[in-house]
């Protein structure tokens, strides 16, 4: 008997203890890359013979896209003697799992309707079905297409109205597609506007563009286009709206850019003036998830973990109860026999004690974790991004819902080129189009957009953004702007910093001409003088990741509050991964700009959190990137110009423009400064990797320009050495150099001593401007 209750009691005690452990583990998602080399025919035109049902559907940029942004199809259908119900069904597959849209469709007998729908583009050469769904969601007729998709860095897609320079609907031209567009036939290109980045256009072209096209093509403008203007400029901005730049030839709008050009006489012309122009700086949040974003929502593993501290102490508790004190107390009282059947019974009370650590910080109902970020052009127009990552604790289906004008999407990285976890078990996500919310009373009847996530394992999280742009109204555009202008001169920025943003902002800086900023927290309408604050030089975005930048940012985003408790940790490492990701991107990406950063809190009634359908919130950030105007006035009233870059209009030689990389043992270049009067060219230690040392390492940096630099002396016709790397110069006698349209011939020589050592790119040469 007693033998038999032993046995029961330690198998009791066992259990215990298991309990006391996890019961579900978190899982790393795997990599998908999936390509497809094969090319379907273009429009796709496929029949349900049962059903009479034709279906034609085009899409993209005549079957071109870019990965990372939506692409538009257009659907349509006719049917015959019967009508139709159902969907239209677009379905991308990945490696053990797919992502679906579906579209509601009814078209009446011998009738014809369009349809019309968006879906992201995941990855290069994207294949996907097209799949005719009756009420029941039962397929009635498929067929396979693919999207001909590049990356946003690796071809810039150009759309020219000139039919003269080009008569095919496409054209390559290296690194370029150029696309044919019609000024009386623009809906299917214009529905498609996204993809392209960089359009240029005339006079007359422009004077056949109705309002509603204006319209579309200033939206466009202000979402990052690049629009190149040939002869006068008239009626696409008027001059009121333009925001920033001095020159007479380029502007900026939103966080677009309008460049006046000559005439060009072919896409050979076209195609090599855009690839030294290079793609808009501002462009590197707006069209690319990045990988360090998707880390700062790592769902992955929860940070609700009871103490294990606690776990311990109660477990040494248990044994020595259970074991010495126990068995002692009834040795004394001779009334051993009665162990194994008091022992289950402490058990069962610790078990209890356990359950109860555990109660606070168990998850029992899908969470969220999200970072929103807020980027506001010097003329009022926003842009709101959420990145979200929603987790169940157990095997679900998971629901999430956005109004139509969110934009809710998977979220794809572009290393990855996954969405969901190709595990043997499949976890699909279907999406409901443009599907009518009728679960939210103040909202009854207007459209949104339905994700539903199936087969999804505990804490398997499923990535998400919405994004949203709006104009702010001209009045909360100007009481955004600083209070006073902000000055940069000597290497510093001065002037009294204003919080004109209306809210609280936490953990702010301001990034400028590759300095740093730590402005700290700062109420809505505080302000602070800039002279007072630290300002830091970051030379290059390999400092980043030295200790001592590290540390900075470290400093910048940890919280004031010295109890900290789990969920602030979060918080805090979900603020230092944006922060570094953003300084390192705008180093390398956007040097020249200047850009105020800073986290604030998340209303319940403006966040697109709230309104996801998911009521428990785990950790969440909202940063705000803030354009700002900054005056480079110099004492006599001339221009500092922190960089030349600008400038270039022609490359020679193998040129990476995202880095600013020299490819090639030389590197000639044309600097064209229009109107402007250049005084002074410099080649300075505090803008030029090359001459800074780590001091941690006494080494070099690995990046920088290692060489000599020659001018064209458009006099004697030859090429004058007057920079050599490391030898800081100033050049102010430029007459010779600049030839009758005011253009500097510049010529990059590598030291073949550093080619194989160095990552060499362009130096950066400042210049002062005559005041007009």
């Amino acid at each position: 008997m007693v033998s038999s209750m032993k046995r029961y009691s330690l198998l009791l005690c066992i259990i215990v203890l298991l309990l006391t452990g996890c019961s579900v583990f978190t899982r790393k998602e795997s990599t998908t890359n999936t390509s497809d080399n094969r090319s379907y025919n273009y429009p796709v035109v496929f029949t349900d013979v049962t059903k009479e049902v034709r279906v034609k559907v085009s899409y993209g940029l005549n079957q071109y896209a870019k990965i990372g942004k939506d692409m538009h199809l257009k659907v349509e259908i006719t049917t015959g003697k019967e009508p139709y119900e159902g969907y239209l069904q677009i379905e991308v597959p990945f490696e053990s799992s797919s992502t679906k849209y579906n579209q509601d469709i009814a078209v009446a007998s011998d009738s014809y309707a369009t349809y019309e729908m968006n879906i992201p583009v995941a990855y290069e050469n994207m294949k996907f079905l097209i799949n005719l769904l009756d009420n029941e969601k039962k397929t009635q007729a498929s067929q396979k297409a693919n999207v001909q998709a590049s990356r946003i860095y690796d071809v810039q897609y150009i759309g020219v109205f000139n039919k003269k320079m080009q008569t095919e609907p496409v054209v390559s031209q290296g690194k370029m597609q150029v696309f044919q567009l019609y000024a009386d036939k623009l809906e299917d290109a214009f529905d498609n506007l996204n993809l392209i980045d960089c359009i240029l256009i005339n006079e007359d072209e422009i004077k056949k563009l109705d309002e509603s096209v204006a319209l579309r093509l200033k939206e466009w403008l202000q979402n990052g286009g690049t629009l190149l203007v040939e002869d006068t400029y008239k009626k696409v901005i008027s001059r009121e709206e333009e925001t920033g730049k001095d020159s007479d030839n380029t502007g900026d709008y939103g966080f677009g850019r309008y460049i006046f050009v000559p005439e060009m006489e072919n896409v050979s012309e076209l195609t090599r003036y855009v690839e030294s122009l290079g793609l808009n700086p501002k462009l590197f949040l707006s069209g690319i998830t990045d990988n360090q974003i998707k880390a700062s929502i790592n769902a992955e593993v929860v940070s609700k973990i009871p103490s294990f501290t606690k776990y311990v102490i109660l477990f040494l508790l248990y044994i020595i109860v259970i074991g010495p004190v126990l068995y002692g107390i009834l040795k004394m009282i001779n009334r051993r026999t009665y162990y194994w059947g008091i022992a289950p019974a402490i058990s069962v009370i610790f078990l209890a004690c356990v359950y109860g650590l555990g109660k606070e910080t168990r998850v029992e109902n899908t969470y969220l974790r999200y970072v929103t970020i807020t980027q506001i052009a010097q003329n009022g127009y926003t842009n709101d991004t959420t990145y979200s990552a929603a987790v169940s604790p157990a095997k679900a289906t998971l629901s999430v819902q956005a109004d139509e004008a969110e934009n809710l999407r998977p979220l794809y990285t572009m290393r990855d080129n996954y969405q969901v976890s190709s595990d043997k078990k499949r976890a699909n996500m279907e999406f409901s189009m443009n599907v009518e919310n009728t679960t939210d009373e103040e909202k009854l009847g207007s459209l949104s957009t339905i994700s539903t996530v199936t087969n999804l394992r505990a804490f398997q999280p499923i990535y998400l953004k919405t994004t949203k742009s709006y104009q702010t109204s001209e009045k909360e555009g100007q009481e955004m702007q600083p209070a006073t202008r902000l000055t940069y001169a000597n290497y510093s920025m001065t002037g009294t910093f204003t919080n004109t943003l209306g809210v609280d902002m936490r953990n702010a800086c301001i990034v400028s001409n590759q300095t740093l900023i730590k402005i700290g927290d700062l109420s809505s309408g505080e302000a602070v003088e800039l002279e007072d604050c630290q300002q830091e030089y970051i030379p290059s975005y390999d400092l980043i990741f030295t200790e001592a930048v590290d540390s900075r940012i470290k400093d910048l985003t940890k919280s004031t509050d010295t109890m900290v408790d789990k969920d602030t940790y979060i918080e805090e490492n979900s603020r230092y991964t944006l922060m570094q990701y953003l300084l390192n991107e705008w180093v390398v990406s956007n040097p020249d700009g200047s850009y105020l950063i800073a986290f604030t809190e998340d209303s319940d009634e403006n966040s697109v959190v709230s309104k996801l359908g998911i009521s428990q919130v785990e950790a969440g950030a909202h940063l705000i990137i803030k354009e700002l105007g900054i005056d480079y006035a110099i004492g006599n009233g001339d221009i500092f110009q922190p960089t030349i870059k600008k400038y270039m209009t022609v490359v020679d030689g193998d040129y990476y423009e995202a880095l600013d990389m020299i490819e090639s043992d030389n590197l000639t270049v044309d600097y064209n400064f229009g109107r402007e009067r250049i005084k002074r060219i410099e080649y300075s230690s505090y803008y030029n990797t090359e001459f800074y040392v780590d001091e941690t390492n006494k080494e070099d940096l690995w990046l920088g320009f290692y060489g000599s630099i020659y001018f064209y002396n458009r006099r004697t016709g030859e090429y004058d050495k007057v920079i050599t790397s490391g030898e800081e110069t100033v050049m102010n006698q430029l007459k010779d150099y600049l030839d009758d349209t005011n253009v500097l011939r510049v010529r990059y020589e590598v030291s073949q001593n550093s080619v194989n050592s160095n990552l060499i790119t362009i130096p950066k040469l400042t210049a002062i401007v005559k005041k007009k």
